[in-house]
């Protein structure tokens, strides 16, 4: 990014605070790190001069169009890794005036968040489109942005990680443990493993004809864009995926890769009814960090339902939907070979119906179709017509 944006002067600056900051060791993630230059990179190309030109005028014109464009937290980073830069640049000066505001708690709204109807849509509205990459290997080295955008979206939901953390998983970062896979991901706080259930049929279909499935050290999630053919699917490819898929599904609510965090988080703590301790573990906060405390405000409602339905006040209708969609994302096990299909999969491998709808609509056919063979048979001349051909065929293979 710093290539694109930047003059040859701004990069090699830019190198030495990135040296600066790995220096320093105050930093735990790569990602992080990555943000700040890329933020930086985003800013020398708006503003246009040296840094050593820079003035309090132009940060301050800067940052009245981050404030018009951007929401207060984004804007209040942004000022942040502008503020440390020039402090580490010797040019205090120009950035003392500047104030960093504590942040603000976006309190979503429970309607805000996505279902698991939601995110079911959104999985069936990945349309497959099959790319080939010239690799010169020996394998068909395609990518099908299908199953790899349904991926993407079932593991951003079940695992509710950073958008960074799904970009940076490698093939080495799964295990199959056959009933489900281990992955690990990267964080801010350093690195977790975590169960994969619900992804896990997605997960197989795309291992199956991963360009890379070869190379443990190779991206999990790669780009099929011209430039980046190939590459690892970063951020704004992310966004991407997310973005189309909530828009062909027709989810009108604001979906943002972010989002499925907040929903995974509300989900565990107030419908499985996690501690404290194990979202900070899962979702990789700190002992110290106040993100868990973001989801006290739907505490409320829960404890206004839970308390009536303690006294026998409850909608039958509304507890059998919420069952019902609980289990919408759950894998379907074919009952006829035993295989584990995806939740939105209509049919086994098999061949064999994997829902009630597909099941009758199967079962009619057969039964339709047993009828009109049983009426054909019936038939002397049928009959006749069937003879003299399996006669011709006998024929024409002793010849």
């Amino acid at each position: 990014m710093t290539k694109k944006y930047c003059t040859y002067e701004q990069q090699i600056v830019l190198k030495d605070y990135f040296n600066h900051i790995i220096a320093q060791g105050k930093s735990k993630s790569p990602h992080s790190i990555r943000n700040q230059i890329s933020n930086l990179a985003l800013f020398s190309k708006d503003i246009g001069k040296p840094y050593s030109l820079i003035t309090i005028k132009d940060l301050n014109n800067y940052i009245a169009g981050q404030v018009r464009n951007c929401k207060f937290n984004t804007v209040n980073t942004r000022k942040d890794i502008i503020k440390r830069f020039f402090e580490w640049f010797e040019r205090p000066e120009v950035v003392e005036h500047i104030v960093i505001k504590p942040m603000e708690d976006n309190k979503l709204r429970k309607e805000d968040l996505l279902s698991k109807m939601d995110v079911r849509n959104m999985v069936a509205a990945c349309c497959s489109e099959i790319y080939k990459l010239d690799l010169n290997c020996d394998y068909n080295a395609i990518v099908d942005t299908g199953i790899r955008d349904k991926t993407i979206i079932m593991t951003i939901y079940e695992l509710g990680c950073r958008r960074s953390e799904v970009s940076f998983i490698n093939i080495k970062d799964l295990e199959d443990k056959d009933t489900h896979f281990l992955v690990t991901v990267r964080g801010k706080t350093g690195e977790r493993t975590l169960p994969l259930v619900e992804t896990m049929p997605y997960l197989r279909e795309l291992l199956k004809t991963h360009p890379y499935r070869f190379d443990t050290d190779a991206p999990l999630f790669i780009s099929v864009k011209n430039n980046e053919w190939g590459r690892r699917l970063l951020a704004h490819g992310i966004n991407s995926v997310i973005k189309k898929a909530s828009k062909r599904a027709n989810i009108s609510k604001r979906v943002y890769p972010h989002l499925f965090r907040h929903t995974r988080a509300t989900y565990l703590s107030f419908v499985k009814k996690w501690t404290e301790r194990e979202l900070r573990l899962w979702f990789g906060w700190t002992a110290t960090s106040y993100m868990p405390n973001r989801y006290v405000h739907f505490a409320q409602q829960e404890v206004n339902k839970k308390y009536v339905k303690e006294l026998g006040i409850f909608d039958e209708a509304e507890e059998k939907k919420n069952e019902a969609e609980d289990k919408i994302l759950n894998i379907k096990k074919c009952d006829n070979c035993g295989h584990k299909n995806s939740a939105t999969a209509t049919y086994c491998d098999c061949g064999y119906p994997l829902d009630i709808k597909e099941f009758t609509k199967h079962r009619k056919t057969i039964s339709e179709t047993d009828e009109l063979m049983n009426e054909l048979f019936s038939d002397n001349e049928f009959k006749e017509l069937v003879k003299e051909f399996l006669k011709k065929r006998v024929n024409r293979k002793e010849e």
